[in-house]
């Protein structure tokens, strides 16, 4: 599904493909282009059969599910594999989710009991890996800002906001024009079994919620003051997640 933006007498159909181009993401513009006519806004529809494996390599990219770079119709992506399976529903909503400071969530593959997600690859590590070395305040400032960027974006949907709740050194993730994105923003989606199935009560958006989601946003604010303290002090801080 696509947005539209109505700017006076301007209305801009905003896709997956548009977003990427603004965002100068080349390789993702490249395989959205093979599979997207913009005319008819087609969806992606992914098959594991495309998945090539050769060259492919484990990378660190969160602290959930095996992360594995592979190539998905010639451009390198990330294929995640989680031990469940969300809806439909779940996958359009994370598929619609798109801001320069958050991993661009491709699509998912139902493989048995399994869910294989993909999202784009980010070639320049995690800030876990940044951290090594202390960073100057700019940078740390300019970081910081990336993530209440993301962050604020997921907090400010509707109808309810979406609650990270797992942020993280490991999920913070470099592109390649310095900027950071946040990750794994779907897995408290997962753990509270927040969308669920058509019995449950509806929200003007199509979504369904069960009643005891948590949308407390106390957790994350906590986790960006650890995180931005950390790049500040230049040493990392062990905590249980």
């Amino acid at each position: 599904m696509n947005a539209t933006i109505h700017r006076k007498d301007v209305v801009l159909d905003v896709t997956p493909l548009t977003d990427a181009k603004l965002y100068g993401h080349r390789d993702i513009c490249r395989m959205l282009e093979t599979v997207w006519r913009e005319e008819d806004s087609i969806e992606v529809n992914i098959d594991i059969s495309e998945l090539n494996l050769q060259h492919s390599s484990m990378i660190e990219q969160g602290l959930f599910g095996e992360s594995e770079k592979v190539k998905w119709r010639g451009t390198w992506v990330v294929k995640i594999v989680i031990k469940r399976v969300f809806s439909a529903k779940v996958n359009t909503l994370l598929r619609e989710l798109r801001d320069p400071n958050i991993l661009q969530f491709l699509g998912s593959i139902v493989h048995g009991d399994e869910m294989i997600l993909i999202t784009e690859y980010l070639p320049k590590g995690n800030l876990q890996d940044i951290l090594r070395k202390r960073l100057d305040p700019p940078t740390a400032l300019r970081y910081a800002l990336d993530i209440a960027r993301g962050m604020n974006y997921l907090h400010r949907h509707k109808p309810l906001p979406i609650v990270h709740k797992n942020l993280h050194l490991k999920n913070l993730l470099l592109d390649e024009g310095g900027h950071l994105k946040i990750g794994e923003y779907w897995v408290q989606i997962l753990d509270n079994q927040i969308y669920a199935n058509q019995d449950s009560c509806q929200l003007n958006n199509g979504c369904n919620l069960i009643s005891h989601l948590c949308h407390d946003v106390s957790k994350d604010i906590y986790s960006f003051g650890l995180i931005f303290y950390q790049m500040l002090e230049g040493r990392q801080i062990t905590e249980e997640f």
